[in-house]
């Protein structure tokens, strides 16, 4: 586009949106309708370039693709340096498929300062972007802390009645654990010459440093998934958060720990990843566990969702740190899947607030017989989530405690708690709004309204929660595509521990390896 490399038009498109937003629009109904409709079709634009990398993407090498390196600061070392692998596409793809979600899930629900709104989305996309494909440990630093900024101004905008102290939560909890992150990086850099990630994965870094990089990194990493005991942020900022940034905290932000934990703990500090994988082992089995219990006594609904999602993470942290190539690849397809489903779902919860004017279940009660379609693709969500056979997560999850029986048998039997006590939850919450007689709210929220009354899911809507349960399902009925462009790059980075595991035997488990990803 224009002569520029496809990385870093993926970053320019979603700015020029902003530009066209506030230079061609005005206040007012109009110029708010034209801000919408604007940044529906610049995040769409920034979403078939993602597609376009995905297609020319090759899965036969382990190294970074569309490369482009330009120097920034020589004196320091310092320059800007794009690239994706296997790990990292999928996730690059992620960031820009959300936002047009997110953009939808607004139209109705965002009525004061639109232009500013839009504006925020479409950066929060481009910095989520450029996370994902910097390959130089400050420039991934500026994005992975710039993402803060959009989120914190959106909470703290467009959120509910105590959106300024859930705001300042969000910031807080964030920025002190990136503190320690920045120290880690300016270490590591000065230490090995260099700050470029490629150089720094063929490079050692000294034994005795790596426990306590390890342990700065993980901080921040561990705020961000979050893993117990530093994930109390999360519940309060979902409740008083807009449903747009609630879609992308559950969908992207958090999937940035999962990412720094595969980008940087692993391939840099694999010494200390030997010696401190069992204590994210085990933080994770808490965080399944500990969540999904929690889930199961909540009433509000966003609150349920943010716990559930949190459940989803440890699985995730699971995965990275049983370190087996099954493991990391149901690790990235699981992130890439639970990061659309729960997105999707944080969707439906809002765009039924909007309609009920409430967030509790114990207020809401036969909503099928007024929005049958709704009730429908809430459903079909569900199923996802909770890892049916056929969707996405569910591919994920097996590979992830496939991997974990190599590793560790008892936190694998832990993790698969989720299996059994996620339905719970899950079905139990949306039989009580879906199904349950006499309780169904009016518009404005007083009880004993008519189900009548309330307004289904709109076109719009539908084509972006269809298309998500399109993906969701392809991905798991048919995972080899997904699989194949990861295969590569997970090798390569298995290939960086210094461990061995024990190879599953013959049966149910090797079936399934044969079955979800061939040449293993």
């Amino acid at each position: 586009m224009f002569g520029l490399p496809i990385l870093t038009t993926l970053l320019l498109v979603p700015l020029a949106g902003i530009a066209a937003i506030l230079l061609a629009t005005k206040e007012g109904k109009q110029g708010d309708d034209e801000a919408r409709w604007l940044a529906l079709l610049f995040s769409l634009a920034t979403l078939a370039l993602a597609l376009g990398v995905l297609t020319q993407f090759d899965p036969s090498r382990s190294s970074f693709q569309f490369e482009e390196q330009h120097d920034w600061i020589p004196a320091l070392g310092l320059h800007y340096h794009l690239g994706v692998d296997g790990i990292s596409v999928w996730l690059v793809a992620l960031s820009a498929l959300l936002v047009p979600f997110a953009v939808v899930a607004s139209w109705s629900e965002i009525k004061i300062r639109v232009r500013e709104f839009m504006s925020a989305l479409l950066l929060l996309q481009a910095l989520l972007i450029g996370t994902f494909s910097a390959l130089d440990l400050v420039v991934f630093y500026l994005f992975y802390e710039g993402n803060l900024l959009p989120m914190f101004v959106i909470i703290g905008t467009w959120g509910g009645e105590q959106r300024g102290r859930a705001a300042f939560k969000f910031i807080l909890f964030n920025m002190t654990g990136s503190v320690f992150l920045l120290l880690a990086l300016i270490t590591i850099g000065t230490t090995a010459g260099s700050f470029e990630i490629p150089v720094l994965i063929e490079s050692h870094i000294p034994a005795s440093l790596q426990t306590w990089l390890w342990l700065a990194m993980f901080v921040s990493f561990a705020v961000k998934m979050p893993l117990w005991p530093v994930h109390t942020w999360l519940p309060e900022v979902h409740v008083q958060a807009p449903t747009a940034a609630s879609m992308l905290i559950a969908g992207v932000h958090m999937k940035l720990g999962t990412y720094g934990f595969l980008r940087l703990l692993l391939p840099l500090l694999p010494d200390a990843c030997d010696t401190l994988a069992p204590l994210v082992l085990t933080l994770g089995a808490i965080t399944v566990v500990q969540n999904s219990l929690v889930a199961f006594t909540q009433v509000h609904l966003k609150k349920v969702l943010a716990y559930a999602t949190v459940a989803h993470m440890g699985m995730t942290a699971i995965g990275v740190f049983s370190r087996t190539i099954q493991s990391i690849e149901g690790t990235i397809i699981m992130v890439f899947a639970q990061g659309l489903v729960s997105a999707c779902l944080f969707m439906c919860v809002g765009l039924l607030h909007q309609r009920v004017r409430t967030y509790d279940a114990g207020k809401i009660a036969g909503v099928i017989q007024a929005m049958p379609r709704f009730a429908f693709v809430m459903l079909m969500l569900i199923l996802g989530a909770v890892a049916l056979p056929g969707t996405g997560n569910f591919v994920g999850e097996l590979l992830i405690l496939i991997g974990a029986f190599q590793t560790t048998t008892g936190i694998a039997i832990l993790a698969a708690t989720a299996i059994i006590l996620g339905p719970v939850y899950f079905l139990g919450i949306y039989h009580k709004i879906i199904f349950a007689p006499s309780r169904t709210l009016a518009p404005g929220g007083s009880p004993g309204g008519v189900a009548g009354e309330l307004k289904d899911l709109g076109r719009g809507e539908m084509v972006a929660l269809g298309s998500a349960l399109v993906v969701m399902v392809w991905l798991g009925i048919h995972p080899p595509p997904f699989l194949t462009n990861t295969s590569r790059s997970v090798v390569a980075l298995v290939s960086t521990q210094h461990f061995q595991v024990r190879q599953p035997q013959t049966g149910a488990a090797q079936l399934a390896l044969a079955a979800l990803t061939p040449g293993h």
